[in-house]
């Protein structure tokens, strides 16, 4: 077995295992102080919504394994007559990129936030258009000018219908860190709520009777 030797940071770290379990403890603390405030998020969101989106939400800002989409840090808000193929990128409102390594890495993605259809790649792809166009259009009459300038629609490559960048990962860590939660809590509550005035709208383009209309 070739000779394990430990490098610089570990050999300091081993010097000095008492501060570092200390620092491991509070970095533990942060973690579960910070997936408490995504659940929040989620749970504030679904309190308005609850005849619309189901009971039950994902909230993954901690893991390191896994589909990418739910490894970048996410919050996933569904609804069950919403088509979805599977669990990894089931169709609902997403933000992502949530995770505290990707807000602290200035090489990653922007938290992100969007409507999410997990679309059947046997479909037509007519079909796909003629739904995002429908969600499009919805979008532009439901939002303001000011909203509409904000939220854009996909690419037609099968990603998110409609979306934008939550904020910069700078003015969300300065909230995190400023003690400001309920400020970071409130920030991207109102922008799922922008989302959430379209499930009418995104039940009429997917067919499916709207809660809220009781139309088809």
């Amino acid at each position: 077995m070739p000779e394990q030797k430990f490098n610089e940071a570990e050999l300091y770290l081993l010097q000095n295992w008492a501060v570092a379990t200390d620092v491991e403890d509070a970095i533990a603390e942060v973690r579960t102080k910070y997936e408490a405030l995504c659940v929040k998020i989620a749970e504030t969101v679904k309190a308005s919504h609850t005849k619309e989106l189901d009971d039950e939400e994902i909230v993954e800002v901690l893991k390191i394994a896994g589909p990418a989409r739910l490894k970048s840090g996410a919050i996933v808000l569904r609804r069950s007559s919403w088509p979805s193929n599977g669990k990894n990128s089931p169709t609902g409102f997403w933000v992502e990129n949530l995770r505290l390594e990707y807000l602290n890495d200035e090489n990653e993605a922007p938290p992100e936030i969007g409507f999410w259809l997990d679309w059947d790649d046997e479909k037509d792809d007519d079909i796909y258009g003629a739904v995002a166009k429908a969600i499009a259009e919805a979008a532009r009459k439901a939002f303001s000018s000011e909203q509409s300038s904000q939220w854009k629609p996909g690419d037609n490559d099968r990603t998110a219908l409609i979306g934008k960048v939550v904020a910069s990962k700078q003015e969300l860590l300065g909230m995190l860190s400023s003690g400001k939660t309920e400020e970071f809590v409130d920030c991207i509550v109102g922008q799922l709520e922008e989302l959430a005035a379209l499930i009418p709208a995104i039940d009429e383009a997917l067919g499916i009777k709207s809660a809220a209309s009781g139309k088809v």
